[in-house]
C-alpha cells in the first residue's frame, strides 16, 4: 500500500466562465463507505468538459475538479466496498492496485429505478441519486480521485492509459452503433471529424461497416482516410447528396431512395446545416444518431425524406459502466484506438483553450512514470 498524501495537484474550475487553475495544495479526498480512492494515471479532455466550463446545466458545484475521462489504479476502498478476496458473490468487487476506469459519469446511479437496466444513467428518481463526474463530483485532472464503487470498470493491462478517451468518445461511438440495426457492408456517413469522428472510424471498419466522412475541415482529409474512412467528401461541396451518392450506389434502392443511400448517419459535431442536407441521401429505415449538440441546442430538418424513407432520429449519450467494459473489451481485440496528444496537469487549461485545433484527443499525463513504464512493456 502506498502512503498517501494529504495535499496534491489539481486542475480546478472555480465558477462558470472562468479558466481552469492549478492548485498545489487541494486536499486529497478520503473515501466513504461506498466509494474508492484512486490514483489518477491519464485523463482526457473532451468537449463535455465545456459544461463545468461555461456552467451550462443546473446543479453544478463550485469549484470542481474537471475531467471525466480518468484511468488510474486504486489505492484505498472503503468500508462498504466489496474486496475482491472476498467470495460474496458480488459482480462488483475490486481491489487495491487493480487498475480500473472511471466510468465517464453523465450521470451514474446507485439509488436509481432504472439502474437496474442498461438505461442506468437516466435517473428518474431524483437528482439527490445522480452523479455526474466533474459536474457535481470532482473530476479526474488531480493526483487522487474517489469514484462510487459502481461507477469503475476494470481498465486491461494491455491498453495504455492514454487511451482514456476510449470512455467517453469511443465509448458514446461504440455504443450507438452497436444499438443501429445496420449489418456489415452498410454505409455510415460520420458527420465531423474530430474527438468524436475520428474514433468513429476505425470502429465502424472493425463492426463491419462502410465509413463515409463528412467533414467543412479539409485539412482532415488524409487523416480520415487513413484512420479507414472509405471516402471523405467536404460538406462545402456544391451537391452533397450526389457525392454521397457516388460512394454508397447500388441498383438495390427502396422506393423513394433512388438508387440507395446510407444506412446510418452519426452526428458527431454540430454541423446542423449538413445534417439537413443529408437528409436527401438516406437509405429507407435509415437511422440518424444525434451525438453532438449544435450551438442553439435545435435542429430545424426536413420532414418529407423521413416520412417517405420511414427514417428514424435517435440521441446517444454514452451509456453505463457495463457498457464502458463492453467498449474496452471490443477496442482491445480489434485494434481501434484513440489519436491522441498528451500534455500535463500544468498544461491542461492551454490544451483545453486550444482542443479546436488539436488532431484529435488531448490527454493529461497526471503520473509520467506509470505511462513510461507502459511504454517501455510496449504498449500502444
Amino acid at each position: 500500500m502506498i502512503d498517501i498524501p494529504k495535499i496534491q495537484k489539481a486542475v480546478v474550475c472555480t465558477g462558470p466562465n472562468q479558466p481552469w487553475t492549478v492548485l498545489t495544495e487541494y486536499p486529497v479526498p478520503h473515501p466513504g463507505p461506498y466509494e474508492v480512492l484512486i490514483k489518477v494515471i491519464a485523463v482526457g479532455l473532451c468537449g463535455g468538459d465545456g459544461v463545468l466550463r461555461s456552467g451550462g446545466m443546473p446543479g453544478l458545484n463550485y469549484p470542481m475538479v474537471a475531467g471525466h475521462e480518468v484511468v488510474g489504479r486504486i489505492v484505498a476502498l472503503g468500508s462498504q466496498v466489496h474486496d475482491e478476496s472476498a467470495n460474496d458473490g458480488s459482480i462488483w468487487r475490486w481491489q487495491a492496485g487493480k487498475p480500473s476506469g472511471m466510468f465517464d459519469g453523465w450521470a451514474w446511479l446507485y439509488r436509481c429505478q432504472v439502474d437496474a437496466t442498461d438505461l442506468g444513467y437516466l435517473c428518474i428518481s431524483g437528482s439527490d441519486t445522480a452523479h455526474a463526474t466533474a459536474l457535481t463530483r470532482d473530476g479526474g485532472l488531480a493526483e487522487y480521485t474517489i469514484a462510487h464503487y459502481t461507477a469503475l470498470v476494470p481498465y486491461p493491462d494491455n491498453l495504455p492509459s492514454i487511451q482514456a478517451p476510449l470512455l467517453c468518445a469511443g465509448l458514446t461511438c461504440f455504443n450507438a452503433l452497436r444499438h443501429a440495426h445496420a449489418k456489415p457492408g452498410d454505409s455510415v456517413l460520420i458527420i465531423g471529424c474530430g474527438g468524436l469522428g475520428h474514433v468513429a472510424i476505425p470502429l465502424s471498419r472493425a463492426m463491419g461497416l462502410r465509413p463515409i466522412v463528412v467533414s467543412r475541415s479539409e485539412a482532415k482529409r488524409e487523416a480520415a482516410l487513413e484512420l479507414g474512412a472509405e471516402a471523405f467528401i467536404s460538406s462545402s461541396t456544391n451537391d452533397l447528396v450526389h457525392e454521397i451518392a457516388r460512394v454508397v450506389d447500388t441498383p438495390f434502392g427502396g422506393p423513394g431512395t433512388g438508387p440507395g443511400g446510407v444506412n446510418v448517419v452519426l452526428q458527431t459535431a454540430p454541423e446542423e446545416e449538413t445534417l439537413k442536407r443529408v437528409a436527401d441521401a438516406l437509405a429507407m429505415d435509415a437511422e440518424v444518431f444525434l451525438l453532438g449538440e449544435p450551438e442553439s441546442m435545435r435542429i430545424d430538418l426536413p420532414l418529407m425524406p423521413f416520412l417517405i424513407k420511414r427514417a428514424s432520429i435517435r440521441g446517444w449519450t454514452a451509456g453505463v459502466p457495463m457498457d464502458a467494459h463492453d467498449t474496452l473489451r471490443f477496442c482491445v481485440q480489434t485494434g481501434v484506438r484513440c489519436v491522441v496528444r498528451t500534455t500535463t496537469l500544468m498544461g491542461a487549461e492551454d490544451a483545453y483553450t486550444d482542443m479546436g485545433a488539436t488532431r484529435f484527443r488531448t490527454v493529461v499525463v497526471v503520473d509520467p512514470e506509470e505511462t513510461q513504464k507502459e511504454r517501455d512493456q510496449g504498449l500502444a
